[in-house]
């Protein structure tokens, strides 16, 4: 028999069972040619237009995909599972609202897909910054799936972003529990909120478990840095600091913190070099002048303090500290009137300040 003649033997079901294995086997191009051959055949099929936009969504044509899910709605209204892919199409578009309302009718049909419809359509309320209903789906989602990692990690995504720090701590340990290799996230997020509950000594141990996951994450350096410096342990702070200018060099804001901490450590040519480092790639920040400015300070050079004070100001004239700084540097060099000028001007910014 030629291929030709088998082809035209060939009943829906035959091509349906070819589209499932193709789809098993990650073969997209194909499962779409043959669910295409399915609706050839028998055009009221609702389920291979479901299938065929599955296979569309997974190769990035959201709108081939919604169109076959509204087809497939269309041929049977009550069709949970087309809603509910057709919300994972819309979120995929970022057309949230219209996607929760797909999720929305998923859940009240009653899909045996509940959790995810329910998980997925917090996702959607988390993009449109609607926490509380977030939650409140990630909630349910974890009532019927008690045991699902991502669930309870993107929750406690969520109670980070509304600050509540306790809640979102026990989802990511929860999280690592249930799935200890699946989140190489998870250390530096729990990490984070530690710092943020000023919990140092905890959140250095997560950012360093997060740097043995990954060697070159630098936001993980960063931030064990910033909780070695929350710690006073500058030395240290330093070393992580000078590991994430060996990552990115081009890291402006890595040489000021890095100089603030040279500074802490009473190393202020250090510092000032750092600030000048950071200077050059961005002149525009009042701070850094100022933070070199307390580093000439600091070593008793007042000029190039006064110099850096003056820029500091140039930039930001309602820099108090700069007016402050710069004036204890013309004490330092007996210049008492200009000095007092500085004083008086600081004193009247810091009043403004108050009533603002």
């Amino acid at each position: 028999m030629s291929n030709l003649t088998e082809a035209k033997n060939r009943t829906a079901d035959d091509w349906f069972e070819d589209a499932c294995k193709a789809f098993n086997n990650g073969e997209y191009e194909k499962t779409i040619a043959n669910y295409s051959k399915v609706i050839e055949l028998t055009p009221d099929d609702a389920e291979a237009y479901n299938n065929r936009g599955i296979a569309y969504n997974c190769t990035q044509k959201y709108n081939k995909a919604i169109a076959d899910y509204n087809k497939a709605i269309e041929l049977e209204p009550d069709f949970a599972e087309a809603y509910y892919n057709r919300g994972i199409a819309y979120n995929d578009i970022q057309k949230y609202k219209k996607a929760i309302v797909d999720f929305t009718i998923a859940i009240e049909l009653n899909t045996n897909k509940d959790e995810l419809a329910y998980f997925e359509r917090g996702v959607s309320y988390n993009k449109i910054q609607k926490y509380e209903k977030a939650i409140a789906d990630f909630t349910k989602a974890i009532e019927l799936a008690p045991d699902s990692a991502s669930f309870h990690y993107k929750r406690g995504l969520t109670y980070d972003k509304v600050h509540e720090y306790d809640k979102a701590i026990k989802d990511y340990t929860k999280t690592i529990e249930l799935a200890p290799d699946d989140f190489v996230l998870i250390y530096y997020n729990r990490g984070v909120t530690y710092l943020n509950l000023q919990k140092y000594k905890k959140a250095i141990a997560d950012f360093t478990k997060a740097i043995e996951l990954t060697p070159d994450d630098e936001d993980a350096y960063f931030m064990r840095g910033t909780s070695y410096f929350k710690r006073k342990n500058y030395k240290n702070s330093i070393d992580d600091y000078t590991k994430v200018i060996e990552l990115n060099p081009d890291f402006a804001d890595i040489y000021f913190e890095r100089g603030v901490a040279y500074f802490k450590n009473k190393e202020y040519d250090k510092a000032a070099a750092d600030c000048t480092k950071g200077i050059e790639l961005n002149p525009d920040l009042p701070e850094a002048y100022f933070d070199r400015g307390m580093s000439y300070y600091r070593s008793k050079k007042y000029e190039k303090a006064i110099t850096d004070f003056t820029k500091a100001i140039e930039l930001d004239p309602n820099f108090e500290l700069a007016y402050s700084y710069r004036g204890m540097s013309y004490t330092k060099t007996r210049r008492l009137v200009k000095a007092n000028d500085e004083f008086i001007k600081a004193k009247e910014l810091r009043k403004k300040n108050r009533i603002i």
